[in-house]
């Protein structure tokens, strides 16, 4: 029997981090192919051409095809063809579904999202590319958070719609096509030379307006290998979507009887070899799935303070944080026994006055408000108070509970600043009511991060839902809301205990590019009292 396993994922927030913009961003983006496309995105045309090599997923559930980009994505394309055309994904299953999102198979090792190999044995890097993206069908490899760890498994994005914060984010795009280009969490991207890609540079009209007209999840774009595309069987990938799970497991397999390659005909029909259990006449599609990781293992940890974090109000003689804006007054309490550093950079910043008149840079309704960038006041620097940057200090005490307060870095190590967001989202979305509700009901299960890699102690041993979610841990973010997948990668380290409703005043201002407000919102002083 396959392991329970639950993992957080986000149509709007997968995979991405809280960045701290500009100054943090991975300067040594390997995107150095860019070039501007003579004749259109491929990616975009609705068939191959004639005699290109495509796929055919044949599933327990109807067939996928899919059509490869080796022009950009060469080892990706020759590792899935490869595995393809020797049988390896023959039998296998797709052990993660998400229905708003992606559909993930293709763990030839053990069917569970725990492993996975590349036809070198080895895992393999990214090769993101500005000419891919991930529109609705696109299809990927799946990845864990560290270098070099492509394999086998593969996952298809099935998301049909955008949020309203990422059909925004596209709309501006299309106003400013020369403005440097950030992503959905603010995070640049530069070129090979370090010079920053612009807008239209990433993502032109025609690759905009895909979005925007049929979904996808743009906020994965460049972190994941795009190899591919379903040209046919999408309905097929909806309805693996929308089966009945455990958790994202399937409660009845979806099993790939057969990926067979094949090269494309004038006549739409893919001439192959052969394919198991289909009539060759027969037009035929294939299926895609994305990534489910490697997985980790959890220890018992003392839960005897989870809920301080929920605790109405502080203790007397406690030192708390009062947030002056311009909107109000905030007043958070901090979490020193969990997150000693991120309290020190905070407490020490607050006391010699470089939060005074900053501003809050960036702010999503739903989401988050984020200033402290004491250097540009624009979300391109920010130090600490040693100079260098610091390190996460995840905790299983700690969640992104709506009011909660975290220290935003970039995608590199050690990049934390001054830089910090408060939570504002008031509300989950139903897949995770879904996923917390299915905690409670299975709460040996293990807990899997934002790329299926599973949460572990110090000694490396899996943590369980009910080690990390226990159940007043998952009433509060059903009751009050949070944003839940940036749990354990990002530092919490305090708590607003009262103010949310400027923290919901501000989150409502007017905003203009990379969500910037129209008007400033000014943090007029910060100071630390004893409550």
């Amino acid at each position: 029997m396959l392991k329970k396993v639950v993992m957080f994922a986000s149509a709007a927030l997968l995979a991405v981090g809280l960045a701290a913009c500009g100054g943090n961003s991975d300067s040594n983006n390997p995107m150095s192919n860019y070039k501007e496309p003579s004749g259109g995105f491929s990616q975009l045309k609705e068939t191959p051409n004639e005699g290109e090599e495509v796929v055919v997923i044949t599933t327990s559930m109807g067939i996928v095809k899919v059509r490869f980009f080796p022009e950009y994505a060469p080892k990706a394309v020759e590792n899935f063809v490869t595995h393809a055309k020797n049988g390896s994904y023959d039998g296998v299953i797709f052990h993660r579904v998400i229905e708003g999102f992606m559909i993930q198979g293709g763990d030839i090792d053990h069917m569970d999202g725990r492993g996975g190999s590349s036809i070198w044995g080895e895992g393999f890097g990214v090769e993101p590319s500005p000419q891919l993206h991930h529109i609705r069908g696109a299809l990927s490899m799946a990845q864990s958070s560290l270098p070099d760890s492509i394999g086998s498994q593969f996952y298809i994005v099935q998301n049909n719609a955008l949020s309203p914060s990422d059909q925004k984010w596209f709309n501006n795009m299309l106003k400013n096509p020369d403005k440097t280009y950030t992503n959905t969490m603010g995070q640049t991207k530069t070129s090979e030379s370090g010079k920053y890609y612009k807008t239209k540079e990433l993502y032109q009209a025609p690759v905009i307006e895909a979005y925007l007209e049929n979904g996808g999840v743009p906020h994965l774009d460049f972190g994941y290998t795009v190899f591919g595309q379903v040209f046919e069987g999408m309905d097929v990938v909806d309805a693996i979507a929308a089966v009945e799970k455990n958790g994202e497991k399937p409660i009845e397999d979806v099993v790939i009887i057969s990926a067979v390659a094949g090269i494309y005909q004038a006549d739409g029909t893919v001439l192959v070899d052969e394919i198991p259990g289909v009539d060759q006449e027969e037009d035929v599609q294939e299926d895609v799935q994305e990534e489910d990781v490697q997985n980790e293992e959890e220890g018992e940890i003392e839960m005897t303070e989870i809920m301080e974090q929920l605790k109405a109000n502080p203790e007397k003689g406690e030192e708390i944080g009062v947030i002056t804006t311009n909107m109000g007054v905030i007043k958070v309490r901090f979490f020193p026994q969990y997150a000693p550093k991120a309290v020190e950079n905070f407490v020490t910043h607050a006391k010699n006055g470089k939060y005074d008149s900053v501003i809050f840079h960036r702010v999503i309704e739903g989401f988050m408000i984020q200033g402290g960038d004491i250097d540009h006041m624009n979300g391109y620097g920010g130090s600490s108070i040693w100079g260098e940057g610091f390190g996460i200090e995840p905790s299983p005490q700690l969640h992104h509970f709506r009011g909660a307060l975290a220290m935003a870095q970039s995608s590199a190590p050690n990049s934390i600043g001054s830089q910090f967001y408060i939570v504002q989202n008031d509300g989950l979305d139903s897949s995770y009511k879904t996923l917390f509700n299915s905690m409670i009901q299975n709460p040996e299960q293990e807990v899997r991060d934002n790329y299926g890699v599973a949460r572990t102690n110090e000694d490396g041993k899996p943590y369980t839902a009910k080690e990390l979610y226990p159940k007043q841990v998952v009433d509060a973010y059903l009751e009050s809301g949070g944003v839940p997948f940036l749990d354990f990668d990002y530092t919490v380290f305090g708590q607003v205990f009262e103010g949310m409703d400027v923290v919901d005043a501000i989150a409502r201002v007017s905003k203009g590019a990379a969500d910037k407000p129209v008007n400033d919102v000014v943090i007029e002083s910060m100071t630390i009292e004893k409550y």
